[in-house]
Parts: C-alpha cells; sequence; structure tokens
C-alpha cells in the first residue's frame, strides 16, 4: 500500500509518512460502495488510488486549487455538502490542527449516510511526540495560532461518539523516532522497511503506548 501511494522514487520521510498513514485509512474503510470525501485533501495526492480502489472521490481543502475536478474549496468545521451526501470519509492528520475539531467530526458524521463509515488519524500522547508537545505547529483553518493537538483513545472516542458515531475502534501506528529526518536517506530507507514489518506487532505488544498515530474508524448511526 505504501509502494502504490508512493511511487518508485526513494522516500522522503514526509511522503512515507503521508503514505504510510493514507494507506492504512483506506485499508479500514473497506470496499469502496460510492462517494468519498477527503477531509483536508491538500494536493490531492491519495485521489487517483482511491478512485483505482473504486471510489469517487471528492476533495475539501481551504487551499486553492485550479481546474481541479474533484476539489471543492471549504474547512472542515463547515463542509459544503447536503446531510447524506457521502459513503465514507478520510480525515487523515486534520484534527490536530484545525480549531475546532469537534466541530469538524460533526461535520464529517452529518455529511454520511447512515452506515457510513469514517477514519480518522490524529497524532498521540506518545513520548515520540515528545518534540510536537514541546514546541508544537501552528495551523490553522481560519488562522489563530495554537499548539498541534495530542490525542488518548479515551478522548478520541468521547468527541466521535459525541458526534453520532457508533461502532469506535481503534489502531496505533507509526513508531518512528523523532530524529528519523536528520540519518541519511539510504538508512533511512532501510529503517522503514523495517518498522513495516514491525508495526503491526509493536502496536499489539507492550510497547504499543509508543505509537505516534492513532487511527479511530466510527460508523454513523
Amino acid at each position: 500500500m505504501v509502494n502504490d501511494l508512493m511511487g518508485p522514487a526513494r522516500p522522503d520521510l514526509h511522503a512515507y509518512l503521508r503514505a504510510r498513514d493514507s494507506g492504512f485509512a483506506h485499508k479500514l474503510l473497506g470496499p469502496a460502495n460510492g462517494r468519498l470525501l477527503d477531509v483536508g485533501s491538500g494536493e490531492g495526492e491519495d485521489f487517483a488510488l482511491l478512485e483505482r480502489q473504486g471510489w469517487s472521490v471528492v476533495g475539501v481543502d481551504p487551499g486553492q486549487r485550479v481546474h481541479d475536478p474533484h476539489f471543492v474549496l471549504g474547512v472542515g468545521e463547515r463542509l459544503p455538502f447536503q446531510g447524506g451526501s457521502f459513503s465514507a470519509a478520510t480525515c487523515i492528520l486534520v484534527l490536530p490542527h484545525v480549531s475546532f475539531p469537534d466541530a469538524t467530526v460533526r461535520e464529517v458524521c452529518r455529511v454520511l449516510r447512515p452506515g457510513g463509515r469514517a477514519v480518522f488519524v490524529v497524532f498521540s500522547w506518545s513520548p515520540l511526540n515528545f518534540r510536537i508537545a514541546v514546541t508544537g505547529h501552528w495551523l490553522s483553518s481560519d488562522s489563530r495560532r495554537f499548539s498541534t493537538r495530542l490525542y488518548g483513545a479515551r478522548g478520541l472516542r468521547q468527541v466521535l461518539s459525541a458526534a453520532g458515531f457508533r461502532e469506535v475502534r481503534f489502531w496505533r501506528s507509526d513508531y518512528l523516532p523523532w530524529m528519523t529526518g536528520l540519518i541519511s536517506a539510504a538508512l533511512r530507507e532501510r529503517l522503514f522497511r523495517v518498522l513495516d514489518r514491525s508495526d503491526r506487532g509493536l502496536a499489539d505488544g507492550p510497547l504499543a503506548f509508543l505509537a505516534r498515530k492513532i487511527i479511530a474508524v466510527g460508523v454513523k448511526g
């Protein structure tokens, strides 16, 4: 899945992490069955793969795009779609950065059809996210400045349940140390391969608390 998203080029750290997060989220959606909304679609990196899987994809993002039939300008807190417009949704590393994450989750639930599935990826309260916790990033759909949010599974479950999601399940992923970006490309590529093979085992073992990401799946009630 990561290779499908990234192509044959040697990965840099950002591309590798984006591909991992997207690949995991797409797998949890299950078989394609209609329209999918990608909240925070960025440059639309995931559109081609999702279409090959059989989804009809629409992306929403506050950034400007030109002549892209997949793209709609908007923010997660006020999605420009009627209720029940989509069969599924992805929201990958959006909640940590928006001004009103609870409103974004409610909006995602609103635009889903009953029984529709949504996948959310967030940063976790992991020791490996220490740099995020201390320094923070400053991103917001309404230009307010604040530190990137970190989530625990219990708090994330409460947000999804309050928005109207049921059958909420969680997975943990991403055990890359923060200093990965400082090592050589060749060594980093070998580290990627090792962690790809060991990620599931780490998530099921005593080191699960170290996972940098939490992936949550909910079904609209």
